[in-house]
């Protein structure tokens, strides 16, 4: 530093340290060579943690809204599914007697289900995918370097078919 004079111009440097260094002792040094006495010294390892810890808080926060709206859809659309099978079951016992088998009844119970599953599947793909860009929200948010349209179809296709598969047996066991 004292050999280089046009280091106290640069607006910012940024100094790795040994592991073990003494900032404190190293801030004043840095501010004694540079004759800057109120030098700023940021620790990198400090300001990561502090953000750690409030993405922290927000995920459980999201994760928990998530868990509460999961409850709330499992009620209502298992109530929905349960009144549409019941509703279409009263045929059952007209179409055993022209000669469908059990199984048959059953197919034809959830097919309906099937078809309103995967349109509810089409539709929240779309959305996620349309409302990428507004995610992450909060800290994680501010400092996202690239909020664009994202879709993650590692995450999207096995949930999607997990929805699927949930409507079919939810309706199959009602």
């Amino acid at each position: 530093l004292a050999t280089s004079p046009q280091v106290p111009l640069a607006p910012n440097l940024v100094v790795r340290l040994r592991p073990g260094t003494d900032v404190r002792k190293f801030r004043l040094e840095a501010a004694a060579l540079l004759h800057l006495p109120d030098l700023p010294v940021r620790d990198q390892a400090g300001d990561a943690k502090r953000i750690t810890h409030g993405t922290d808080i927000e995920r459980t926060a999201l994760l928990l809204f998530a868990a509460a709206v999961i409850l709330a859809a499992l009620v209502l659309v298992g109530q929905a599914l349960a009144r549409t099978v019941y509703a279409a079951a009263d045929a059952a016992p007209t179409l055993q007697a022209l000669g469908l088998t059990r199984p048959d009844v059953l197919v034809w119970l959830t097919l309906p289900v099937l078809v309103s599953a995967a349109l509810g599947v089409v539709v929240a793909v779309a959305t996620a995918v349309a409302l990428s860009p507004r995610f992450p929200i909060g800290l994680a948010g501010y400092l996202e370097p690239d909020r664009g349209v994202h879709a993650d179809w590692l995450v999207l296709v096995p949930g999607a078919a997990l929805l699927v598969l949930l409507a079919v047996v939810g309706a199959a066991l009602a």
